[in-house]
């Protein structure tokens, strides 16, 4: 699924905001909340979470995990994590009730009639956690304006072989690794043994305890 940007303005009228989205993406997100309103109730938590992730941190969720766990097609499931998407940031970035909000998602054509009340539903829980949310959106925010960030991390192990004394009889595993960012042509293809691995793993736990030190002298979660 390709990425796509758009401000979120808060001055203008929510059915103002929903003229800017290209009539392709909006047929595309469409797809998404009839999506949504099928799901069984029990479903609607798991992609309320997944959600949040997405516009916390962009590009990071697995759309094949998705679908899998929802019993639904890789076509579904982006069109449903790009729908869901849009309504988190509209209703993390404006004050509008979740009411007026859908109303207006209908009158544009955004969300079908068929799909108002269970956009609704999600909507309302999105709106409980709307200043968690704009905190969060900005530590992205700030995390992310100096440098690339991270966007995927992929590892494989080769099995290599040679051979000493004419002999096949040399195994040798490599780490190949592969890190990708939200800049484009900005990746990176390395290889490690195991002795990089585990002083990486080292150096990330480390790391770990280091960030969960320093999320202490931060705001207190909502």
């Amino acid at each position: 699924m390709g990425s796509f940007r758009f401000p979120v303005p808060s001055s203008i009228a929510i059915s103002e905001a929903f003229k800017d989205i290209p009539p392709s993406l909006k047929a595309y997100m469409k797809d998404g909340f009839t999506v949504l309103s099928k799901l069984p109730a029990d479903q609607l938590t798991m992609v309320s979470s997944i959600a949040l992730d997405a516009v916390r941190t962009p590009f990071k969720v697995d759309i094949d995990d998705l679908a899998k766990h929802l019993a639904i097609s890789k076509d579904e499931a982006g069109a449903l994590l790009s729908a869901v998407s849009l309504l988190t940031v509209f209703v993390s970035g404006r004050k509008d009730k979740p009411e007026d909000l859908v109303e207006a998602a209908v009158q544009a054509n955004l969300v079908p009639e068929t799909s108002r009340q269970a956009t609704l539903d999600f909507s309302r829980t999105l709106a409980v956690q709307r200043e968690t949310l704009k905190q969060d959106i900005e530590k992205a925010r700030i995390a992310g304006r100096v440098l690339p960030s991270l966007v995927d991390f992929e590892v494989a192990v080769d099995l290599r072989f040679g051979s000493s004394s004419g002999r096949q009889d040399l195994a040798v595993p490599v780490v190949v690794a592969h890190i990708d960012t939200d800049v484009a042509h900005h990746e990176l293809w390395f290889q490690m043994q195991r002795a990089d691995v585990e002083k990486l793993i080292t150096d990330l736990q480390k790391t770990l305890k280091n960030v969960s030190e320093a999320e202490k002298w931060g705001p207190p979660r909502g």
